[in-house]
């Protein structure tokens, strides 16, 4: 599976979300999800989609960013296995 072609559907099956009252926050989430992998590794999406540890990544980040949803900065810490991943296929060293 390619980042680009996940559905929202697999997203909330990761997240164990069985009802459908923050599908619409789900799909900014994963539109967001999308440009973070692009902008900490300088890779463009299609070259995202090649990467298939992505899709893991992917997930990871929706995760937080969902259960991080509240407009504090407290105590947010970002994924470790995304970063991970993400530091693996870095082209920008940001």
């Amino acid at each position: 599976m390619k980042v680009s072609e996940i559905p929202l559907e697999s997203v909330k099956q990761s997240l164990r979300i069985d009802y459908d009252y923050d599908n619409e926050i789900l799909l900014e989430i994963m539109d967001n999800a999308k440009g973070y992998l692009v902008s900490q590794t300088g890779l463009t999406a299609e070259e995202i989609d090649a990467i298939p540890e992505m899709v893991y990544a992917f997930k990871c980040l929706c995760g937080s960013m969902y259960n991080n949803r509240e407009m504090s900065a407290e105590n947010i810490k970002p994924n470790p296995t995304a970063e991970g991943i993400i530091a693996m296929h870095r082209r920008n060293y940001l």
